[in-house]
């Protein structure tokens, strides 16, 4: 499996040319598969659009810290590993409730000088919002994005009606 495949047809534009040129970083959409990302990444490089809200800024940092940390250990127990994922699918999950979106890519690099010199692969994270320039997206995806909002609108707007259909259902969230 590629470790940077698309979703759908979304992806975030690093540069300001044509869609037709500069790198593209694909949507990362679960935590398995930004644990596979990071793992064993020789040097990772990590941006983001500024936050709006002090609740944006702790997540986005929050986020890029434990991605930091996690490509700092290498060789991880299987246990633990799958812990991980799960862990990561929760903060993708809160980013993509605050309407932020990371995207991911990687590549082998050779670092140089060095006796001999160092090569491994290279990680490229970037944090942001869904209605940022920069990120483009096929009508799709922007349809489920727009019933996802939708859909979290009526969960927060739910009231607490303990006789209601959401009673006993864990603060009316939708699984």
């Amino acid at each position: 499996m590629r470790l940077d495949t698309l979703a759908g047809e979304t992806f975030l534009r690093q540069d300001e040319g044509a869609p037709e040129q500069g790198a593209r970083l694909s949507l990362v959409t679960c935590g398995e598969e930004l644990a596979r990302l990071l793992d064993g990444a020789l040097a990772c490089n990590f941006s983001h659009e500024e936050p709006e809200q002090a609740e944006e800024g702790s997540a986005v940092n929050g986020f890029l810290r434990d991605c930091a940390e996690f490509c700092d250990v290498t060789g991880l127990p299987e246990p633990l590993r799958v812990e991980m994922e799960e862990y990561f699918g929760q903060r993708l999950d809160a980013l993509w409730r605050l309407d932020w979106l990371v995207f991911g890519g990687s590549w082998d690099a050779v670092l140089e000088p060095g006796e001999p010199p160092l090569s491994g692969r290279m990680v490229t994270l970037c944090l942001a919002r869904s209605d940022s320039p920069s990120v483009q997206m096929d009508s799709r995806l922007r349809r489920s994005l727009e019933r996802f909002k939708t859909a979290m609108a009526r969960v927060r707007e739910a009231p607490d009606d303990e006789d209601g259909p959401g009673s006993g259902s864990g603060g009316g969230l939708l699984h």
